[in-house]
């Protein structure tokens, strides 16, 4: 894991904050770019410092959903959850307070179903804790290696679904 100046930590296998993680699970998009329920995931995308926030990368033409891990010894504590569309608008509110596995598909639609985050979609992620603020930035491969000096995700492997025990 590679810390930050806040108490926010990324990961290949997402962000950190004491004993809670925030991934961020990846998915071929599909073409209406609406799902029902998280699909299932093909690994999480890797997570990276770049200045005062982090940078998700997400190749193209790729979407995910948000898993969030709140421990049993969760100290009561609310994480919250936000995603600013393209556009500049807030997208997505939601607060987690218990201890549990959560899932955050994607835009929530009137008809029940979900917007993914692609990269059409989303531009930035906010998690907040304990006055802290994780801002991640979605961007591209290839800025993710220019601006982290990372290895960028690997190739999306559609025979490759992942059923671990972090993913609800």
């Amino acid at each position: 894991m590679v810390g930050d100046s806040r108490n926010w930590q990324s990961g290949r296998g997402g962000l950190f904050i004491d004993n809670a993680l925030a991934s961020f699970q990846r998915y071929l998009c599909p073409s209406n770019k609406v799902v029902g329920e998280a699909p299932p995931s093909h690994g999480a995308l890797p997570v990276a410092p770049d200045g005062d926030h982090f940078v998700l990368p997400l190749p193209d033409p790729e979407a995910f959903w948000v898993g969030i891990l709140l421990p049993k010894d969760w100290d009561h504590r609310e994480l919250h959850f936000s995603a600013m569309h393209v556009d500049g608008k807030r997208l997505v509110s939601e607060r987690f307070t218990r201890p549990g596995m959560f899932v955050v598909t994607g835009i929530k639609r009137p008809d029940g179903q979900s917007k993914v985050f692609c990269a059409e979609s989303v531009s930035e992620l906010f998690l907040t804790c304990a006055g802290e603020i994780a801002r991640v930035v979605v961007c591209d491969p290839r800025t993710f290696v220019a601006r982290t000096g990372q290895a960028p995700p690997e190739t999306f492997d559609p025979n490759a679904t992942f059923v671990g025990w972090m993913l609800p």
